[in-house]
């Protein structure tokens, strides 16, 4: 089983333990003209803290967890992250560190 990583416990992953990858969205742009609601949706951690998303290209990555619960995420569009792309249907193991 493959691995996500997320850097704090957020809300939008309702204490899901994996997930499968349903799509990815490949052209996603984070700059002053995004939702607000987008952005809190993507960064509230579970203790009312938010992760700092930056402006910039990002992959949105689409998943339902399994409680049924499907969830998005923000990864940074690079070389890296591209492997994404070719991961539709896996299913991961959601790790919070």
């Amino acid at each position: 089983m493959e691995t996500i990583k997320f850097k704090g416990n957020y809300k939008k992953l309702h204490g899901q333990t994996s997930a499968v990858l349903i799509c990815v969205f490949t052209s996603a742009v984070i700059d002053k003209f995004t939702s607000q609601e987008l952005i809190k949706y993507d960064t509230k951690k579970s203790d009312g803290s938010k992760y700092d998303l930056k402006y910039g290209n990002y992959y949105q990555l689409f998943f339902v967890g399994n409680f049924g619960i499907p969830f998005s995420t923000f990864r940074k569009r690079n070389k890296e992250n591209k492997k994404y792309c070719d991961m539709l249907g896996k299913k991961f193991e959601i790790r919070v560190v």
